[in-house]
């Protein structure tokens, strides 16, 4: 299948997910993601805004911990926008959306590279991608030179690290 195959397929599922899934999902990957690093250490990162209506990894409870229990973390939103230029903040992590994701940690987005250009200006930031597991994809995917791969996935059921 073709990156764009893949998209459509991904979408589809991840769209016919009941909300309540999405939810109990978030919940577990955000413990996990607030366990896998000592916040207490980084000065900044940058994170998407979750849209509920692509039924993305909802990013408001990781938001609302990083903020209550390491107020001294600068939290930067980012929203992705083809359009949009790319910000210019740097951050020691970058959290960003995953709709597909295969075992060399390449992500798939939602074909815009807004996310891939904004990483491309920050070689030196831990890259993680927040997805549901259904988003894995067995097999290989024709990556271009462009796509960035993470240095961590994580999902409601795994942590995969490179």
């Amino acid at each position: 299948m073709t990156k764009d195959q893949w998209r459509q397929k991904l979408i589809a599922a991840r769209s016919a997910m009941p909300r309540r899934e999405v939810i109990k999902n978030s919940r577990k990957i955000t413990l996990q993601l607030l366990q896998i690093i000592d916040w207490s250490k980084i000065a900044g990162v940058s994170m998407y805004g979750s849209l509920e209506k692509l039924h993305e990894v909802d990013t408001k409870l990781f938001r609302a911990a990083l903020h209550t229990q390491f107020p001294s973390t600068k939290l930067s939103v980012v929203s992705a926008n083809k359009d949009a230029p790319v910000p210019e903040n740097t951050s020691e992590i970058i959290i960003v959306p995953v709709v597909g994701f295969d075992a060399s940690l390449h992500r798939l987005g939602m074909g815009g590279g807004f996310y891939d250009r904004y990483l491309a200006r920050q070689p030196k930031a831990l890259k993680i991608g927040l997805a549901h597991s259904a988003g894995k994809i067995e097999g290989k995917i024709d990556w271009q030179p462009h796509d960035i791969a993470m240095h961590k996935i994580i999902t409601e059921t795994i942590i995969y690290s490179r």
